[in-house]
Parts: C-alpha cells; structure tokens; sequence
C-alpha cells in the first residue's frame, strides 16, 4: 500500500475556510474542504482496517491517568474488536464510524465492554465517578504504521501501532503486551528518578516512575507547588507521554524510544531531548536502598577479607549468624555506612566519602573516633566480637571508580580501586 500522511490541522483549515470564506476561494483548491474532509476519513479508515493482525493502542483515559496497551482489530463491515490483558484477556466487539465534528473523527460508536472499564463510573479503575476516558477520537494524523488519535473531550494522546509478523493474532497481542511490560520494567524502579534534559542542560526530575504518572519536578526542585503530572505508556522500545510536553524555545516531545548505547530514552521528535539516569556517582553519594556484593561478587583483597569475615561469623555465631554479603547503605542519621548483612541481622558502620576528581574517596575508619550512636546495635556487636570485621574495614579504605553496569535501572554498580584494580566490589540492590 501506497504510504499517505496527513495531519489534520491543514484539514481543520480547510474545514475553516469552508464554513467562513466566500465560495471563490475553494477554487485554489481541486477539491472542497468538505470532500478533503471525507478523502482523510476514507483514507484513515482503509489505513486502520488493512492492518491484518490489528494495531497495538497506547490508551489514555485522560491525561493525568496512567496509560494502558490494548489491542484493535478494524473491520470493514465497521465492526472493531478490543482486547485488554491488563483485565485479563477481556475482549469485546462492538462498532465504529467517521465523522466530521471535529475533523475526521473516529467514533467507538456501540457499547465496548473493554472501553467501558475506563470510561464507566463504578469500574474497576475509577471507582465511583469512573475514569471519564474518551471514546471519540479526533484523527491527529495517518501512516501505514502509526496512526494518532486525540481525544475529543479529555485530550488525551491515544497511538496505534501495528502489529506485524508470524503467528496468529492473539499469539503476536499477548507477545506485544508483554514486550511492553518487560521494556518498563527495564526502565524503571521505585529508587531512581530519571533526569529530563534539552541538550546539556537538565529540566525535571522525575520521580514516582512506577505509578506510570510521572511527578515532574523543575530539576533541583523539591517543591510541591512546583511539581507537575504527566502520565505515560509502555512500548516496546520506550514510552509515550499522553500529550506533548513542551521544554522551552518551540521544543516538544511525546514518543520516546530508549538507546542502548546512550543508555537514555530518546525523544523521536527532538533527538536533543532524553530521559537519562543520575550520574552514579551523583546517584551512589545519594544512597537510598542497599547496594550489595555477596561472595561471588568480590575480588582481589576484598574476596580474601570476606573469607575471613565469613570464617569468623561461623566461628562466633555458628548456624545462628552466616554472613551474606557487604556492600553500603545508610545509617538511620543520613550518612554514607559501609553495610554487613547476615542471614538473620544486619550492621552498618558510618564511613566518610567524598569524591574527588571524579574518583569516589572512602577514607580511613576510625572505630576509636566514633560516637556510640556512629554504629547501630548489631554493627557494635560484631565489630566486638568478630575480629575479621576490623580487618574488612582496614581493607576499605581507597580511592575508587564507580562504573554503572545496571544499564537504565542503576541496579549494578562495580566499585574498582584506583590502586589496584583486582580489589573490586559488584554491587546489587
């Protein structure tokens, strides 16, 4: 098929020009703003039903709700089935049609059960008063492969993709969703706050990226009042935001697809703009979950301390406290600790660090310089009665390179000593 795009703010207008100018002025054109209108919805409509194996649908209740992947098979006897597995392979069949209201205008028309837990009051998803979801559709513009919608009351980005390849429909459906779910989870995790940049400078923060509602801070803002929602939805190579977000001097984005290389989600519209992760060493400074290495994870001087650590909770404890691993976290007062965490307990001893021309700088432990409060109850029992623990601390002390190796997540830190660089931790949250 002949591939064809059109963008329906030329349509809207022509459909101006139509309604508001004087007959003479549809003779510049070959067609009337009427019959350009009535071509769109002919071509969206042959677009929509010519995809054999339907379309993946990045569905947006309204713009400040999460958004969901559904799955549309258009047919020509203007019938369209939905398919949603976030309500467990609910699928349902019901009608559409075009019209001009607004534009070309595509219309859910009968009752879809699967639109009807977004839209409906008392469903699942928006209790009592419902999500108030769309089901009209102003057509933002067509190609073989993508076509966008916009709500016509709530405004909403809604985007088709289609489905291509082997396989029989609801095999390629259940596989795109789950490809979507798998790319978000890669993505994103309750302890990193992506960073929205325009070039080199950064513009939000992004936290809560879990709900799929990002909080957007004005980056180096914690402030409420400052903050802004914008929701997205899984693909399978990004996300998409629900309506474009404009960063300044004319720049917008909404589709972002992530880059491995650059290990940042990219804007496919202004490739200047990317959603990265905080530098790690920003990010490792600012802990605030356990990083963790356990035996299998440790090397050089550090592989030779931990054996010893590990002897000495067996010689002390028995079966009662086997060492697991090491790694950092931090203490109950916000300062940076070196972590021992045993099957049964845990102890943090308070360390300082800075980093320094770029190398993270742990320096000397000092137990005779610590306040009694310095190490929680554990950290003070074991430092008491198993030596070894003195020795793991001996052995910290050093300048060190820190290397993401959690690609998007951060979830993998390899901590390398600058001096020698068989002394290495491979840290886990």
């Amino acid at each position: 098929m002949k591939k064809k795009l059109f963008y329906i703010t030329g349509v809207c207008a022509l459909l101006a020009l139509q309604t508001a100018c004087s007959p003479q002025f549809e003779d510049l054109f070959d067609k009337s703003a009427s019959e350009r209108l009535e071509e769109a919805m002919d071509d969206a409509e042959s677009v929509l039903t010519a995809a054999d194996k339907g379309w993946a649908m990045g569905y947006f209740p309204n713009t400040e709700t999460r958004g969901y992947v559904l799955f549309a098979k258009f047919n020509t006897d203007g019938t369209v089935t939905l398919t949603d597995y976030n309500n467990g392979g609910l699928s349902s069949t019901s009608t559409y049609s075009m019209n001009t209201s607004q534009g070309p205008v595509l219309n859910f028309d009968t009752y879809s059960e699967v639109l009807g837990r977004y839209t409906d009051p008392g469903t699942w998803l928006g209790g009592s008063t419902g999500n108030a979801g769309d089901f009209e559709f102003v057509i933002f513009s067509v190609n073989e492969d993508e076509v966008i919608l916009k709500g016509k009351k709530y405004h909403a980005k809604v985007v088709l993709r289609k489905i291509t390849g082997d396989g029989d429909q609801e095999t390629l459906w259940r596989q795109h969703y789950d490809a979507c779910e798998v790319r978000f989870l890669s993505l994103f995790s309750n302890v990193v706050d992506p960073l929205l940049k325009v070039g080199n400078v950064f513009h939000y923060t992004l936290t809560t990226p879990m709900t799929r509602v990002f909080t957007m801070f004005p980056y180096g803002s914690t402030n409420p009042e400052e903050a802004t929602n914008l929701s997205f939805v899984a693909t399978v190579d990004g996300i998409d935001f629900s309506s474009e977000l404009e960063v300044g001097n004319g720049v917008s984005c909404r589709s972002f697809v992530y880059n491995a290389a650059e290990n940042a989600l990219v804007s496919q519209e202004n490739a200047d703009v990317k959603i990265v992760i905080p530098d790690v060493y920003d990010y490792f400074l600012g802990l605030s979950v356990e990083h963790l290495a356990t035996v299998d994870r440790v090397s050089g001087t550090f592989a030779t301390a931990f054996a010893s650590l590990a002897a000495g909770f067996v010689e002390r404890y028995e079966d009662r406290q086997v060492l697991e691993s090491v790694g950092f976290s931090r203490m109950r007062d916000g300062r940076f600790a070196f972590m021992l965490k045993t099957a049964r307990a845990s102890a943090m001893y308070a360390i300082p660090v800075h980093v320094e021309d770029g190398i993270f700088v742990i320096d000397a432990f000092d137990a005779q310089n610590m306040q009694a409060d310095d190490m929680d109850d554990n950290g003070a029992l074991f430092y008491t009665n198993v030596p070894a623990v003195k020795d793991m601390l001996v052995a910290l002390p050093g300048a060190y390179t820190l290397q993401n190796n959690g690609a998007f997540l951060l979830n993998e830190i390899e901590m390398t000593s600058v001096v020698n660089a068989e002394n290495k931790l491979n840290l886990s949250r």
